[in-house]
C-alpha cells in the first residue's frame, strides 16, 4: 500500500538525516503550522508531504518556496514525517521558525528567520 511504502522510505530517510533533522539548531515548526501542513497534504491526492526551499529570486536575493513533495530525496532533512528541506536550504533555515499565521482575512505559512538581514520593498524576498 502507499502508506506502507511511505513508512519504509521514511525510515531510510530518517536514518540518513537523523542528526540533522533533530539537531538543536534545526528549524522549529509550530504545532499550528504542523497541523495545517498535515491538513493540506491530506487534501492532495498525490503528495507525500511538503517541500520548503530557499531560492534565489526577487529583488532581495532569496525567497521561500513551499510546495507539495512526491517523496523525499536522500539528501533531504525530514521534519515530522511531512516536511522536507534540501541540505542547501537547511543551512539558511537553521534556527528559523515556521508558523501558520491568521491576520484578519490573510492566512499564510510564515517563516521567521534570524539570518535575514532585511526584506525588499515589496516584501516578497529577503537579504542574508
Amino acid at each position: 500500500s502507499r502508506g506502507h511504502m511511505r513508512g519504509d522510505y521514511y525510515d531510510v530517510i530518517m536514518f540518513w538525516n537523523y542528526v540533522s533533522s533533530d539537531a538543536a539548531n534545526s528549524m522549529i515548526i509550530t504545532n499550528t503550522a504542523l497541523a495545517m501542513l498535515q491538513q493540506r497534504v491530506a487534501s492532495s491526492s498525490n503528495a507525500w508531504g511538503a517541500r520548503l526551499t530557499v531560492r534565489n529570486s526577487g529583488c532581495g536575493g532569496y525567497s521561500y518556496d513551499l510546495s507539495y513533495a512526491e517523496s523525499p530525496n536522500l539528501n533531504d532533512v525530514v521534519y515530522h514525517n511531512i516536511l522536507v528541506v534540501d541540505m542547501l536550504s537547511s543551512e539558511y533555515l537553521e534556527d528559523a521558525k515556521m508558523d501558520w499565521v491568521v491576520d484578519k482575512l490573510n492566512e499564510e505559512f510564515r517563516i521567521t528567520n534570524n539570518k535575514e538581514s532585511g526584506r525588499c520593498g515589496c516584501g516578497e524576498s529577503f537579504y542574508i
